[in-house]
């Protein structure tokens, strides 16, 4: 079981009450399943301070994500690419139209 204790981070999300505020959270197996602003005790978790620094939201979009597919499969493909984006935090990708031949 992975379990995350993030502590004093802040959150972002304009359509959320909470948009601005600092929180800590507990995540266990990928889901937040405590939040609060005072602090959470779990020993077995492995703790992210934030400090107000480190900001959670729902996910990012790349309106400028250049992937090597159509043309030049050998650089990076639409599978490859979708996978880097995921590891960074983007949730959606808008590709740029420079290759050979063109989107």
């Amino acid at each position: 079981m992975d379990t995350f204790l993030l502590k004093q981070v802040r959150l972002l999300d304009a359509s959320s009450p909470l948009h601005g505020s600092v929180r800590n959270l507990l995540i266990t197996n990928g889901f937040i399943t405590q939040m609060s602003e005072a602090p959470i005790d779990c020993p077995a978790a492995r703790i992210i301070e934030g400090r107000g620094e480190l900001c959670l939201s729902p996910g990012w979009f790349d309106l400028r994500a250049g992937f090597g597919e159509p043309g030049q499969e050998h650089k990076e493909d639409l599978a490859s690419g979708c996978a880097a984006a995921a590891v960074g935090g983007f949730t959606g990708v808008g590709l740029l139209p420079h290759t050979p031949p063109p989107l």
